[in-house]
């Protein structure tokens, strides 16, 4: 009950961060589009900002791994 999901997957961005010397994002899926909304890139971090999800690397792994029938009506408002 006291385990917060959230704030344990915002906690471990930066020690990935750290320990593999690449960006960290975490972004949510919000229709076709990718919500960053935790970003890591060296000293600045940009929140909120929204990408259509087929464009970029995160939003493509967040499809790829969403069940068929979601992911077709996501696909579907892209077109």
């Amino acid at each position: 009950a006291g385990l917060n999901p959230w704030e344990e997957l915002r906690q471990a961005v930066p020690a990935l961060k750290a320990a593999t010397g690449m960006p960290g994002l975490i972004a949510v899926l919000s229709g076709g589009r990718a919500i960053y909304v935790e970003q890591f890139r060296g000293p600045a971090r940009a929140l909120g900002r929204a990408f259509p999800a087929h464009a970029t690397a995160l939003g493509k792994a967040i499809l790829a791994f969403l069940p068929e029938p979601g992911r077709e009506v996501i696909l579907s408002e892209l077109v």
